[in-house]
């Protein structure tokens, strides 16, 4: 799992697939690795805030070629410490969000840690081959 982590960390950017009643929803969002733990979150009355809320199954997808990842696994409520690294780390890189929560415009969000069940890893670059990584190895926390 290290090197999805790793992977992770150096790519801010993933797909997020959620779904609920049988009708899947793929979209673009930041996460954040703290202590190697994936972070996400969303505006809770979102329709991928509400898959979430009704169906916490996942797949989270990225790639910088030729390299790409994904990782299948649960959403579960972020902790409190979990949340707060979360924010070091998005207002770090974006500080538009730090000057949104003060002007309280993030008020519905909700937070997320991934918890892997399995991993898809790539490297084109070394031919077509996906190593899967199972959940007895995706144990990070």
């Amino acid at each position: 799992m290290k090197k999805v982590i790793d992977f992770l960390t150096g790519c801010n950017t993933s797909v997020l697939a959620t779904s609920t009643n049988g009708k899947p929803r793929a979209s673009i969002m930041e996460h954040a690795i703290v202590n190697g733990v994936i972070l996400i979150s969303t505006d809770g009355n979102s329709i991928k805030g509400k898959n979430l809320a009704t169906n916490p199954h996942i797949s989270l997808s990225a790639q910088k070629l030729p390299v790409y990842v994904t990782v299948d696994g649960t959403a579960v409520p972020a902790t409190e410490a979990e949340i707060a690294a979360y924010h070091r780390v998005l207002f770090t890189n974006h500080p538009e969000f730090k000057e949104m929560m003060d002007a309280g415009m993030m008020q519905n969000y909700v937070y997320y840690r991934i918890v892997p069940e399995t991993a898809y890893l790539s490297d084109m670059s070394k031919g077509m081959d996906v190593e899967i990584i199972k959940a007895q190895l995706c144990t990070a926390s």
